[in-house]
This record gives C-alpha cells, sequence and structure tokens, in this order.
C-alpha cells in the first residue's frame, strides 16, 4: 500500500469533516486489513489528461451508498493516488 500512494496522499470524509495524511491512513489500512465490504461497486474514469486523472467508485450498501473520488498522477514512479474524498449522497 505504501507504493500506492502519493507522498502527499490525503484522504478526506466528508461526512466526518476530517482529513487524514498517508501515514495516518495506512495505520487504518493495516488495522483493517481482512475487513470485507458487502456491497456493490462501480468505478468510472471522469477525466484524464497527460499526468493526471480522477476516478469516481460508488459502493452501494443495503442502507446507504459511499462515493469516493479519486485523484491519480502519473510520475516517475508509475501512476499513484494523490487524493480521496468520500461522500455519502442520498440514496
Amino acid at each position: 500500500n505504501k507504493y500506492l500512494f502519493a507522498d502527499n496522499f490525503e484522504f478526506t470524509n466528508c461526512a466526518a469533516q476530517k482529513t487524514y495524511n498517508k501515514s495516518e491512513y495506512l495505520k487504518f489500512l493495516n488495522a483493517t486489513k481482512n475487513l470485507t465490504l458487502n456491497c456493490t461497486n462501480t468505478f468510472e474514469i471522469l477525466d484524464e489528461s497527460g499526468q493526471a486523472c480522477i476516478a469516481k467508485v460508488t459502493m452501494a450498501f443495503d442502507n446507504f451508498v459511499r462515493v469516493d473520488y479519486i485523484t491519480m498522477r502519473q510520475g516517475e514512479e508509475g501512476w499513484k493516488i494523490s487524493k480521496v474524498v468520500s461522500t455519502y449522497p442520498e440514496k
């Protein structure tokens, strides 16, 4: 996971109004390593231009929907995730 995220990675949870950096998010991922989510996933590339890309991942659970907007950048080491913003729109 540490190679997947850019050094300045940022995760924002809009519902909790909290933002986490790379080390905080990696700590969370390691703590929930075997977590399985019971949801249907879809994704789409919203825009890709040169060395930047924005994707949308929708996770539909029984009682709510989570939408992640993911920003990726291509650098010397390949594509890395630089930002994730999680939202919870009305279903």
